[in-house]
């Protein structure tokens, strides 16, 4: 007895790779995978994740729904010094962060009315205080985006701007920890968005984005990895 041409449908739509059943999903995901690589991560939430992950994550367990969930906590900051209480969060200080903010306190920058909230950082990330510069978080945002450097706007505590808006960014450095970046790097990266947050509107995109481009050709990401087929 042969199947029906419908179940042989079905059948063949259900092993078939993804450029066949979606193309343009496999084209985002191509799309994704090299902005990933020709670019630097710097959201501070973000990471990468090894390549046995990514296998793991595409494995037959996909097929299970999970067994675990987490409940979730925040926290405040202090409203007189905006920082973090101590006691309440352990997260590691990092070298790449406190290269970034030593940077972003240089007098070139704070000429544009950028300053670092706290003064500095004892953690993986930055917070960049626009409230008083002319560039706004969105703007700031789609600047380092220009320069091939991914960071999100964020508000700072009492921000005078929306919060589509914000007044503040907030720039991570755990996954170019993850690239194998190291104070030399870090001392690079810091450089390329101290100057163009600098300069602002004015900023050559074109240079600093090569400078960017270097950076992520020596430190390739996921090397061996295929294009997704």
């Amino acid at each position: 007895m042969t199947a029906s041409p419908l179940a042989q449908k079905a059948t063949d739509a259900f092993n078939a790779p993804i450029c066949e059943t979606d193309p343009e999903i496999a084209e985002l995901l191509d799309s994704e995978l090299g902005r990933q690589r020709s670019g630097l991560e710097m959201i501070a939430s973000e990471n990468f994740v090894p390549r046995a992950v990514l296998q793991c994550q595409g494995s037959v367990l996909t097929n299970k729904y999970p067994g675990r969930f987490y409940h979730a906590e925040a926290y405040g900051v202090n409203p007189e010094t905006f920082r973090t209480d101590p006691e309440i969060i352990r997260q590691r200080t990092l070298d790449g962060a406190k290269i970034l903010a030593e940077r972003l306190l240089a007098d070139d920058v704070k000429a544009n009315g950028i300053s670092v909230l706290t003064g500095g950082t004892d953690v993986h990330l930055v917070m960049v205080d626009l409230r008083n510069s002319e560039m706004d978080g969105q703007q700031g945002e789609d600047l380092l985006a220009a320069c091939g450097i991914t960071i999100n706007r964020n508000t700072v505590p009492f921000d005078p701007r929306p919060a589509s808006v914000a007044s503040g960014l907030r720039i991570g450095t755990s996954a170019l920890a993850t690239r194998g970046f190291g104070p030399k790097e870090y001392e690079e990266v810091a450089d390329i968005i101290g100057t163009a947050l600098a300069a602002g509107s004015s900023a050559d995109v074109t240079a600093l984005k090569a400078r960017v481009d270097k950076l992520a050709e020596d430190f390739p990401l996921y090397p061996d990895l295929d294009q997704i087929h």
